[in-house]
């Protein structure tokens, strides 16, 4: 779960990227539109909260991951011990 959730930050991240891209050109451009540039901030006001939200997500799950591997650990080393 945590590669899919790195390969959708990596993608929307690309995806801001290329919008951001874009309105630098749209905006070097004299024969652009306005709306071509709204369309553009548009996407972008619409992808990076995703990006908020899975990066929170993520960082959730890597907690929760790790705890999950320090609790099978200590049960691995009580369980070792000789009685």
């Amino acid at each position: 779960m945590s590669e899919e959730a790195d390969a959708g930050i990596r993608a929307l991240e690309a995806q801001i990227r290329g919008s951001e891209r874009r309105l630098r050109d749209l905006n070097a451009d004299d024969t652009s539109s306005l709306t071509e540039m709204a369309a553009e901030l548009r996407r972008v006001d619409t992808l990076r909260p995703e990006l908020i939200e899975l990066t929170s997500l993520q960082s959730e799950l890597d907690r929760r991951a790790r705890e999950l591997r320090t609790e099978w650990l200590l049960r691995q080393t009580r369980s070792a011990r000789p009685s």
